[in-house]
């Protein structure tokens, strides 16, 4: 069985050749392009990124191509139509980086209350001073 990787670093390619080391492997540093479809347009299997678009022209000259793998959760750079109607399989990392995307959105809400803390702050200093008041905060400015 003929796969394609693309986009994979020295160590990651390593590692590959240790656990498929029955298959026929090609390595690609470059994303999926239209220069370089000639050289793995006979494979049954292509691992790519989200950098690589597999369009229906890519997937036209690829006659021998079963499955495409992305190494991500999102599938929106593959023509996932032209996939089923010619019945070549899409998979996906389902469960990829969904802790630290859910962190990394906390770690965004936590930072937007403390920016409405010091705006709203702000704002209570603007507002005391065009109404010629002097009196204090509502709370204490830290």
């Amino acid at each position: 069985m003929k796969l394609s990787f693309f986009n994979l670093s020295d160590n990651k390619k390593e590692i590959i050749k240790e656990k498929f080391n029955n298959f026929d492997l090609k390595f690609f540093d470059d994303s999926i392009n239209k220069t370089n479809i000639s050289e793995f347009s006979d494979s049954e299997i292509i691992c790519i990124c989200p950098k690589s678009n597999v369009n229906k022209m890519i997937l036209e000259k690829c006659k021998n191509l079963k499955y495409v793998v992305t190494r991500s959760t999102g599938f929106d750079h593959i023509d996932s139509e032209y996939c089923k109607a010619k019945n070549k399989k899409i998979k996906n990392t389902i469960k990829y980086g969904g802790r630290t995307v859910a962190e990394y959105q906390f770690a965004l809400i936590l930072n937007l209350t403390r920016k409405i803390r010091k705006e709203y702050t702000l704002f209570c200093i603007a507002l005391l001073k065009c109404s010629g008041r002097s009196s204090a905060l509502p709370y204490p400015l830290k």
